[in-house]
């Protein structure tokens, strides 16, 4: 079977940046893409706006998994149990106070006995819940979290 016949028997597939069909370029045959492959000129403007949607598509995705979270010096948070040597049995979460910021990422805790635990990414950290003197309030925080 040749190609003219495998083209014309599938369905038109479409460039997912494009939106063009990609078998009127298959059809042409490989002496007249590598004519246009030479002259550059002509391709330099659909390679930038391949890139520039590429880029946006990249930027979409990143900026999906990406938290915006504010954490104040000494709000509690959940930090992430890194020393769990037996799954079932030890905490996934331990509860921490915010030290300082170090950068807009990057924060240094302390546990609540006020001992240096570490400098942790917010992809490490939950907020936690604030103690307050209200026993009923810290009830209904809880319940509805």
């Amino acid at each position: 079977m040749c190609i003219k016949q495998v083209l014309a028997n599938r369905q038109t597939r479409l460039n997912r940046y494009t939106k063009r069909s990609i078998l009127p370029v298959l059809a042409k045959g490989r002496s007249k893409l590598v004519e246009e492959l030479e002259q550059p000129s002509k391709i330099f403007p659909e390679v930038k706006q391949r890139m520039r949607l590429a880029y946006k598509k990249d930027a979409r995705m990143y900026n999906l998994k990406k938290r915006h979270v504010k954490f104040q010096p000494g709000k509690r948070v959940w930090k992430v149990n890194t020393k769990r040597f037996s799954a079932k049995l030890t905490p996934k979460f331990i509860e921490c106070v915010i030290r300082r910021k170090i950068t807009s990422l990057v924060y240094e805790l302390q546990n609540l006995e006020d001992k240096f635990v570490g400098r942790l990414h917010i992809k490490d950290l939950k907020p936690g819940v604030q103690p307050s003197g209200d026993l009923e309030e810290e009830q209904v925080v809880l319940s509805v979290g």
